[in-house]
């Protein structure tokens, strides 16, 4: 996993701005960063797999982008998704993090770039 001065490199924290302060605060307060990035990763999956399915471009965009730099952060496995690896508004990468994890599936055993989301669409 990334040290925390990675972390906030990565996630382009600066200290001297009130919100990225508050979040630098947050990050360095945890006893158990792992478990506090995974419970921040469910979140966005959650919410990844919701826009996806409603065809929320931006939205789901913002959250793929979240959950890969997640995955570059933690280091287990999904760190070098590839960026252009966005089929179907990035249901892929939600659906590997969310087996990885064991989180809710919002696809079963779909791959995610199955023709009947872009049939549907």
């Amino acid at each position: 996993m990334k040290t925390i001065e990675q972390i906030k490199e990565m996630l382009s924290l600066d200290p001297n701005d009130k919100e990225d302060a508050e979040s630098i605060q947050e990050i360095e307060s945890q006893t158990d960063l792992r478990q506090y990035l995974l419970e921040i990763l469910e979140d966005f999956v959650h919410r990844g797999f919701d826009k996806a399915l409603c065809q929320r471009g931006i939205s789901a965009s913002l959250n793929f982008n979240s959950v890969l730099t997640i995955n570059q952060i933690l280091e287990e496995g999904l760190e070098n998704w590839d960026e252009s690896e966005y089929a179907q508004y990035g249901l892929p990468l939600f659906k590997a993090t969310a087996v990885k994890y064991g989180f809710s599936n919002w696809i079963g055993d779909d791959t995610g770039s199955e023709d009947k989301y872009a049939a549907s669409w």
